[in-house]
């Protein structure tokens, strides 16, 4: 999948405020603050699924290859939850 660039879409941009899609200034991002409605920013990635399912090897590569550990799902959990 990785080789395929399927991971391309949940790559996260940290540029970006997340929901709105405006560009922040890097000293006013802060990754830990998340937004107030989550069922519109979250989705599920790859890393989610592959941190349920416990494939620590998949999640490994995942991290190295760029995946954020801070994306949220529509519940507002992170991979790590």
């Amino acid at each position: 999948m990785i080789e395929k660039g399927a991971h391309h879409p949940y790559l996260s941009n940290k540029s970006e405020d997340a929901g709105s899609g405006k560009p922040k200034d890097e000293e006013d991002f802060d990754p830990f603050v998340k937004p107030k409605d989550a069922r519109k920013v979250g989705r599920y990635t790859p890393l989610h699924w592959a941190s349920y399912k416990g494939w620590y090897k998949i999640v490994c590569k995942f991290l190295k290859v760029g995946l954020s550990p801070l994306e949220i799902d529509m519940y507002g959990n992170t991979a790590v939850h």
